[in-house]
């Protein structure tokens, strides 16, 4: 059973893979329903940078002159 309150269910965003995300005011938290139960993942700002670069690195993302990011 899962201690999530109704609001954070609300803001919670589907991102595909049965992989959910939801923000704290300081780190995207990752979730993964399992039968087990859920699975969770906290990316802080900076492991949420080096998840950037590795997609720049294997082509996933690009980098702007102007430092913006686009995903494929």
């Amino acid at each position: 059973m899962s201690n999530e309150t109704e609001s954070q269910k609300r803001s919670e965003a589907y991102l595909g893979d049965g992989l959910y995300a939801t923000y704290d005011g300081f780190m995207i938290m990752l979730r993964a329903p399992r039968e087990a139960g859920d699975h969770y993942v906290g990316l802080e700002p900076e492991v949420f940078g080096e998840l950037l670069k590795f997609a720049l690195n294997i082509g996933w993302a690009f980098k702007f002159k102007d430092d913006s990011i686009i995903t494929k």
